[in-house]
């Protein structure tokens, strides 16, 4: 098994991802641990400790960090993508309370979907609202590429 490392910097976009309005801030880098499996790409964020299993076609993926102001409270995310959209699709962390919060408010988890809960952490996750035609395959891959995480 062959292991990458990569040192992602956080550069901020705002993907269209939900209802929330996006602040552009400076997160920290954070190393990240890529596998290849079995044709397989498994993306290991150690900040935001989930992982999740992309096809070889995702080889040229890329990340960055943001954080999402969703007026009520701010959370960490990163956006996954590829050349021409940066972000595809993207993970938010929550607390349990802070999502519970945001389901509580009208229209504003949007088209965000519960992935996983683990140890008062709940990952949700959200594609981008459009692709380039170049992505479009990739695109439709995307649902399944989020019910592959696994909470670390």
């Amino acid at each position: 098994m062959k292991f990458n490392y990569l040192f992602v910097g956080a550069v901020m976009v705002f993907v269209g991802a939900g209802c929330a309005q996006t602040k552009s801030v400076a997160v920290s880098a954070a190393p990240v641990k890529v596998e290849t499996v079995a044709q397989k790409i498994v993306y290991k964020d150690i900040k935001l400790k989930f992982s999740v299993t992309m096809p070889a076609e995702w080889k040229n993926y890329t990340t960055k960090y943001r954080e999402i102001n969703w007026g009520i409270f701010k959370t960490n995310s990163v956006d996954i993508g590829l050349p021409g959209d940066d972000s595809l699709f993207n993970i938010n962390v929550f607390t349990d309370a802070e999502w519970k919060q945001l389901q509580s408010e009208p229209n504003m988890a949007g088209e965000a979907t519960l992935l996983a809960q683990k140890g008062g952490t709940v990952f949700v996750g959200a594609s981008a609202q459009s692709v380039q035609p170049e992505n479009m395959d990739r695109f439709k891959e995307i649902g399944g590429i989020l019910k592959t995480l696994k909470a670390e």
